[in-house]
């Protein structure tokens, strides 16, 4: 079990759940919703305790920005997150599906 401390409405909330992973390897492939360009993502399973990270392969860095509210970007009707090169847009449907 994994306990996190959230704070909710002022007051500090204990929140606990067991991690979860998927059992394989998935692929899609589509339109970018903003860009029109092709997108594809690759999901793998993690270890236990890595929680989500999204991973830019298409950048020679490869750069990596794990899916916290921390590296949200403050951006209008969508959920942005970023760490350095890293920028993920509207990864709120892909962590959805993901929970």
């Amino acid at each position: 079990m994994e306990g996190v401390a959230v704070r909710q409405g002022g007051r500090g909330v204990n929140v606990s759940r067991n991690q979860h992973t998927i059992a394989s390897s998935c692929e899609i492939s589509g339109r970018g919703y903003w860009s029109g360009r092709l997108v594809h993502v690759l999901i793998s399973p993690a270890s236990a305790g890595t929680g989500v990270q999204l991973i830019r392969s298409d950048l020679d860095t490869r750069p990596a920005c794990q899916a916290l509210v921390t590296s949200r970007v403050d951006v209008a009707l969508r959920t942005n997150v970023q760490s350095g090169a890293a920028k993920f847009e509207m990864i709120e449907h892909l962590m959805a599906a993901l929970y």
